[in-house]
């Protein structure tokens, strides 16, 4: 599985409002026109018009009304490593986790924060139980490897860098990283 998706046994209508939001992100940030609907429109207007605090806060109303839904916290945790705010996204998936969330995506994302903040041990961690849960979790292997060699683990990182490769991953570059910065001199191929 590549693409992640939280896995819980009930929609309630602020899961279905929130997958809105995303579907609207997700067509802006390709550039496509949204198919249409009131909620769409105004999430796209608020997103172009980089209303980050807007965004947040309506999320925040939703979790005001559920505080006990785990499906809130990853979504807010989403927009906050979309907005470049990595500790309140750690923090966020944190919580989903704490409410019950067994999704690797919440692993997975939680880990890729915590290598932007630098937190390597934690991010190694989290991918880590993401592959637990999801032995199948073909987009680990790039960012763990990475993790791996800030951490200073140089042998993993590139176990980890090849495996990535043969998903079809472009590590070259990376690895042209790696050389300039004479950390390591291993070729992948």
């Amino acid at each position: 599985m590549s693409l992640y998706r939280p896995q819980y046994e009930k929609i309630n209508p602020f899961s279905i409002f929130l997958r809105v939001l995303i579907i609207g992100f997700f067509v802006i940030s390709v550039n496509a026109q949204p198919s249409g609907g009131e909620v769409e429109d105004k999430w796209e207007k608020i997103l172009k018009q980089k209303k980050y605090d807007d965004v947040i806060a309506g999320i925040n109303k939703e979790i005001k009304k559920n505080p006990n839904d785990p499906v809130a916290y990853f979504y807010k945790g989403n927009y906050c490593d979309d907005f470049k705010i990595y500790d309140q996204a750690v923090e966020n998936y944190t919580k989903a986790i704490k409410l019950g969330s067994a999704s690797p995506s919440v692993y997975f994302n939680r880990g890729c924060a915590n290598l932007s903040l630098g937190n390597f041990d934690q991010a190694i961690s989290d991918f880590n139980k993401t592959l637990e849960i999801d032995k199948d979790a073909k987009d680990v292997y790039y960012p763990r490897g990475r993790a791996y060699y800030y951490n200073g683990d140089y042998a993993k990182a590139i176990a980890d860098l090849r495996k990535a490769e043969s998903f079809g991953y472009n590590v070259d570059t990376f690895l042209d990283k790696l050389k300039k910065d004479n950390k390591i001199v291993i070729r992948l191929k």
